[in-house]
């Protein structure tokens, strides 16, 4: 595994004049890592709403309690 272009967000080359190492005043890899947390932040909400369904687990969970077969 190499170290890929997200090297350069840590370590631009000092030879470069145009080198971006802040976008609106932050520093560009902390502003890379807010980025990501927010794309995997919502990974997790669309996984809550789509997959995490607990209304079959609920109706389950009520048939037991009353005495219904499973």
């Amino acid at each position: 595994m190499g170290a890929g272009p997200g090297l350069f967000l840590v370590n631009p080359d000092p030879n470069d004049p145009e080198a971006r190492r802040f976008v609106f005043g932050i520093p560009t890899v902390y502003l890379w890592a807010v980025l990501w947390l927010a794309v995997q932040s919502g990974a997790v909400v669309v996984a809550y709403r789509k997959l995490w369904n607990e209304s079959k687990e609920d109706e389950e969970g009520a048939a037991e309690t009353k005495g219904g077969r499973p």
